[in-house]
This record gives C-alpha cells, sequence and structure tokens, in this order.
C-alpha cells in the first residue's frame, strides 16, 4: 500500500469519533529521511495536547506496522495561518476574519482582498472597504484558486 494513502487512514482513524478533521498531510524527504506534517483543525482549533495525543496515537501504529521504517519525522500541528483554507468548513470558521482569495474570472486569474463578510454552500461574500463605503464582492467556490488568512500587525 501507498505510504501517503496509509497515513491518510491512520490519521483519520485517529481522529474519528472527535470533532477535528484532516485538513492536509504533507511528505517530504529531509537528508534521506522521510518528513510527514500531519495537520488537523476544527471549529474550535486545535490544542498542543491534542496534537500531541494524535501524533503518539499515529506513531503506534506506524511503529507497528513498521511500513515507514525507522528513518521518518512525523510532525502534527495546526494548519497554521499561512496554508491555504481548502475546505468549505473552513470559511465557515473564518467568518469576520481578512483573507486574500485568488479566483479564475472570463480565463483570468484575480486576486481580491476582504473581510469574509458570508459563508453559503456554494460561495463566499467578501466585505471591500473602498474609500468609506462597504463592497460585497461573492465569489463562487468553483472559481476559487486560493484563499489565504491575512494577519494585521
Amino acid at each position: 500500500m501507498d505510504s501517503r494513502l496509509r497515513m491518510t487512514e491512520i490519521a483519520t482513524q485517529v481522529i474519528e469519533n472527535t470533532e477535528y478533521k484532516l485538513v492536509a498531510i504533507d511528505h517530504v524527504k529531509l537528508s534521506g529521511r522521510a518528513l510527514i506534517r500531519v495537520y488537523f483543525d476544527s471549529m474550535h482549533g486545535i490544542t498542543i495536547e491534542h496534537c500531541r495525543i494524535f501524533s503518539r496515537q499515529m506513531e503506534e501504529v506506524i511503529e507497528m506496522e513498521k511500513f515507514l521504517g525507522d528513518n521518518y519525522i512525523l510532525e502534527v500541528s495546526s494548519p497554521g495561518l499561512d496554508r491555504p483554507i481548502t475546505e468549505k468548513w473552513q470559511f465557515q470558521k473564518n467568518v469576520g476574519r481578512l483573507m486574500r482569495v485568488t479566483f479564475k474570472e472570463n480565463g483570468e486569474t484575480k486576486t481580491t482582498e476582504g473581510m469574509l463578510k458570508e459563508f453559503s454552500d456554494g460561495s463566499i461574500i467578501l466585505s471591500k472597504k473602498v474609500k468609506k463605503s462597504e463592497e460585497l464582492e461573492t465569489l463562487g467556490f468553483d472559481k476559487i484558486i486560493e484563499a489565504k488568512l491575512i494577519l494585521k500587525w
């Protein structure tokens, strides 16, 4: 079995019957070692303690099955603010936050920024400040290429 597929199965098993969702798994080679980064999240975020618990549960299975050998590094964390928002529930979680969205429109790639005002099953609505007024922009999920949160400093 493909190790990427098996890691996805293991990650999904450890969060079964919890509020947490698997956001992504990255596989990288680092000095001849497999570096596996697993990202979990929920509508309420994820604590370091839950990351630690999930990491230990995943390592138990990896060690028992030996499908990665002994030469790997496993990192379990939240997706972080720099990771793209890919799932509809993540948009719901981030209503009220500033984001940058790259999307397709009439064959062109465009980028816009605004506060995520609303989320629905098929689209998002961004609120943009134009001079001293508010402008709303609706984007369908099928048009979105990438969406990321913007941090205000």
